[in-house]
């Protein structure tokens, strides 16, 4: 059962069913192998009992890829071997029972052909100084139509981003957002909602006017220099009820001890320690705000 589990096509598998698309996933390789020594010789070392390992290119047990080329790959002693159940070599010396698992271009060619054949995003890999001759990194580069400066990145957003809500009360929202990442030349912001848009210089926003225990769809678009819009994501919130609340309205950018007390949402929290920024309605069980009940 753990070798039908805990493998790379049950775990992609698993994902895909979850809803994961496969251009979410990437497929993580090691530049680097794992080794015990005095492993009894049947099976050349595989599946045999093992004790700690002795040798190591930086700490015992732990083998650079490119340690293991120069210096073990059937040579001194040891033979490469293949496991074609889980498509990767293994090293065997019967003189000191060394055993070592790893991967080399043989199993990297199987690795890339699930990439391509399950649609995943690419490889990543661990770590590049294991690698010092470059042939897995190159196996990997050839492999998956890679190119140094290739591919299309999208461009820069113009639009303002992480767009969030610092505040409310029954009649008003204050909204803050941060500037677009493409850096470009921007005239103001507009905020829009209902039928109404307000303009403003800073990458803040508070809108008055507002009704009681009424949601509302505010959307935070940059205006550049030649007065195109780039609208950036849409935030809903819910104004407090009209109902009087003894405490203080949260705000993102105070800070509060334990056992403070705000107004949220018509809602009392108190604070468990001290805290700046967590909003109390997204607190959960275990987090830093403690619901205490609605205003009175």
């Amino acid at each position: 059962q753990t070798l039908q589990t805990y493998n790379i096509e049950n775990t992609v598998k698993r994902y895909k069913e979850a809803g994961v698309k496969g251009d979410k996933l990437v497929l993580g390789t090691p530049f680097y192998g794992r080794g015990w020594s005095g492993c009894e010789p049947g099976g050349h070392g595989e599946y045999q009992k093992c004790g700690p390992a002795k040798e190591g290119t930086w700490e015992k047990g732990v083998f650079d890829f490119s340690d293991l080329e120069r210096n073990y790959v059937n040579q001194n002693g040891y033979k490469r071997y293949w496991n074609d159940q889980a498509k990767v070599p293994f090293l065997y010396n019967p003189e000191n029972g060394n055993f070592i698992t790893y991967d080399d271009e043989q199993s990297f060619g199987h690795k890339t052909d699930f990439i391509k054949a399950n649609g995943l995003s690419g490889a990543m890999f661990w770590d590049f100084s294991g690698d010092s001759n470059r042939t897995l990194l190159n196996k990997l580069a050839a492999d998956l139509d890679f190119a140094p400066d290739g591919g299309n990145p999208e461009p820069p957003s113009s639009a303002p981003v992480n767009v969030r809500v610092t505040g409310k009360t029954a009649t008003s929202v204050s909204l803050a957002w941060d500037a677009p990442s493409s850096g470009a030349n921007i005239a103001e912001y507009v905020v829009s909602f209902e039928n109404r848009s307000i303009s403003v210089k800073e990458t803040s926003a508070e809108i008055g006017g507002l009704k009681p225990g009424t949601a509302y769809s505010f959307t935070v678009s940059a205006k550049d220099a030649d007065g195109k819009l780039h609208a950036g994501p849409t935030v809903e919130v819910t104004t407090n009820s009209d109902q009087a609340c003894s405490y203080d309205e949260w705000k993102e950018t105070s800070a509060y001890t334990g056992g403070e007390r705000v107004a949220f949402n018509g809602k009392v929290y108190e604070a468990k320690w001290w805290t700046k920024g967590d909003r109390p309605d997204q607190s959960g069980e275990w987090g830093v705000w403690r619901l205490i009940g609605g205003c009175e």
